[in-house]
């Protein structure tokens, strides 16, 4: 006879070429009770803290897209988080809405082990429900807000001591409800600890976190490049993907209004004795002056049929100007990857007054 539990759990083992699809659970609507298992693969905590970035992107059904935040959860450099401290530095320069600024401030999501108890549509509902989709002999890879976290370390380092010893520890109530627009969380513990389960089946089940999280990571140009592709296509944020295209380019950003053009100076001709210079054939014939034009369009000076008893000064040949930073910037193209970090640098400099 066909075993159709084993075949069932042989399919799951080969959805990936890596083993086992993940389980991804976020705390519902309602109350979840949940049991967190305990630390495993050498880690020293139960849990992983990841960072993100909101992304405002066209291709996303929400307008919106995820992305990982190198500094915060690797401790490497964030094309992410540059934009970011960037534009928050210099946001009165730009007609910006700060709440488009405010969406690039990176987020915490904490992940751990869990097997979900059961689950009720209100706190005053009488009963739990087990849904089948997440059977309890098989660990979820839970995922967190900070303040749900947050009310589990102060519950840990309380009264209720270590919630997730296999044998000690005891469930927790994840209560979620929304008014409007806003979401809150609160986290209520059972009042009597109890054991797991045929705890050792369930704990080989568990996910490797420092793996998941590791896999999550890509390269700085990578992640620059979707980035950029997502905040140049949302068409609610043209001038903050602008500015951000430009920094990310290598470009200095320039303001939005152009400062009123000056024509340039013209330097006055000089009379003294100091710059006359006597003609070699006829030193008692009449020079002819040399007069800048009035207006900047000849590049050389007009000499008029009228004679004049101005003696000719001698050309002045200007000396080679050396480029000042800012006409560096307006005429540079972008950057390479490897060096846009050291560009990067020089505008966080520039921001802050010189200050690194």
């Amino acid at each position: 006879m066909l075993n159709i539990e084993k075949l069932k759990k042989d399919l799951e083992k080969l959805s990936t070429p890596e083993g086992p699809s993940i389980r991804w659970m976020y705390p519902p609507e309602g109350v979840t009770r949940v049991r967190i298992l305990p630390a495993l693969f050498g880690s020293d905590v139960f849990y992983e803290i990841v960072a993100r970035h909101r992304v405002p992107d066209s291709e996303s059904p929400r307008g919106i897209k995820s992305y990982i935040c190198k500094k915060l959860t690797f401790g490497q450099e964030c094309p992410i988080c540059s934009a970011y401290e960037i534009l928050l530095k210099s946001k009165s320069t730009y007609n910006i809405d700060d709440k488009l600024i405010r969406s690039l401030k990176p987020y915490f999501r904490i992940y751990v082990n869990a097997i979900i108890k059961g689950w009720k549509r209100a706190l005053q509902d009488p009963t739990f429900v087990y849904p089948d989709t997440f059977p309890s002999e098989q660990p979820v890879l839970l995922v967190i807000p900070q303040t749900v976290h947050t009310q589990i370390l102060n519950l840990i380092l309380g009264e209720y001591g270590d919630i997730t010893d296999p044998q000690n520890g005891r469930d927790i109530d994840i209560v979620r409800t929304t008014v409007g627009n806003r979401t809150e969380y609160s986290v209520q513990p059972v009042p009597n600890p109890s054991p797991i389960e045929n705890a050792s089946e369930i704990l080989q089940k568990a996910y490797d976190l420092k793996s998941v999280v590791a896999e999550m990571d890509e390269d700085y140009e990578t992640l620059q490049e979707r980035f950029l592709q997502g905040i140049l296509g949302a068409s609610t944020t043209n001038i903050l993907a602008g500015v951000i295209s430009n920094i990310l380019s290598g470009y200095a950003p320039q303001p939005l209004t152009s400062p009123t053009p000056t024509a340039p100076s013209i330097p006055s001709v000089s009379p003294t004795p100091s710059t006359v210079q006597p003609t070699p054939s006829s030193p008692t014939s009449t020079a002819k002056p040399t007069v800048p034009p009035s207006a900047p369009q000849a590049p050389t000076p007009q000499t008029p049929t009228t004679p004049s008893s101005i003696p000719i000064p001698e050309p002045q040949v200007p000396s080679p100007q050396t480029p000042t930073p800012s006409q560096k910037e307006s005429k540079s193209t972008p950057t390479s990857p490897e060096n846009l970090r050291q560009k990067l640098e020089e505008l966080k400099k520039k921001f802050s007054g010189g200050k690194s």
